[in-house]
Order: C-alpha cells, then structure tokens, then sequence
C-alpha cells in the first residue's frame, strides 16, 4: 500500500472519530477540522500519489483552506440567527411582575423579577417585598412600576 493511501485512511479514521466526538461535545467546533481531514484523506486515497511530489505542500494547503472556508459557510447558515438586542427597556412596559427588594420612592434601590429576569425599580410611592406589580415606563436602565391592586 503507498504511504499516500495510508496517510489518507489515517486522516479519515482521525476525521470520523472527531466527529463522533462532536456528537458528545456539540458546538461544530470539531466539525470544521473533521470535515476538512475527511476531504483530505479521501482525495489521498484517490490520489494517493499526490503525497509523493513537491506539489504535495501547496495542493494540501488549497484543497485543506477551501474544504475549511466552505465548511466554516455551511455551519453558519445550520446555526440560528441571533436575535437582535432590544436596546431599550422599554419593551417590558405593561408586563407585570413581583418586587423582589421593597421599591422605595424616588430612589433606584427597588428589585422586580419578571419572568426569569430581575431588573431595578423605581416608582413614585413606597411598593413592600413580594407585592405584585405593573410596569409603566422606563427611566434609562431603570424600570418605573406601579403596584396592582
């Protein structure tokens, strides 16, 4: 057997074990170099004498960088958009949640959980621990609520 067909089975056995690995650890952070060692020992068992002539170097180099940069394209258009940052707090007006700190009028000390979420409060009276509110507005990073009867 040449030693470009050998090469070539190593690169796949190497190629499809990173992928079985990426199965226990996802993320396509193996994928990348498994996708690209499976497409080099595949052109090296057809081609096993590729190895052998001072093109080796450069044909590796070209075929390893376009396999990387095409699968690099493909991963990403598999992966989910990222939603984009709302930026304003204001998206969370009318929601409604529980105070998790006692709001303390006029000052910024006030927690509100809503949802998973824990955001600080501020409001224009006096709202205890564990009563319910309503969020009315947004005053920067900061939420204006009121307490719902």
């Amino acid at each position: 057997m040449d030693i470009g067909a050998e090469l070539g089975y190593a690169f796949i056995v190497l190629g499809i074990l990173l992928f079985v690995i990426e199965t226990f650890q996802p993320g396509f952070l193996l994928a990348v170099p498994a996708t690209v060692l499976l497409v080099l020992g595949l052109l090296m068992v057809v081609a096993p004498s590729i190895v052998d002539g001072w093109m080796a170097l450069p044909i590796i180099l070209i075929v390893g960088c376009v396999t990387f940069y095409f699968t690099l394209q493909f991963y990403q258009s598999l992966a989910p958009p990222d939603s984009p940052p709302t930026g304003s707090m204001e998206v969370h007006i009318g929601k409604e949640g529980k105070i998790i700190r006692a709001v303390v009028a006029g000052t910024i000390e006030g927690k509100i959980k809503l949802g998973t979420q824990e955001f600080r409060a501020n409001s224009n009276i006096d709202i205890p621990e564990g009563n319910r509110v309503r969020v009315t507005g947004a005053d920067g990073i900061h939420l204006v609520v009121e307490a719902i009867e």
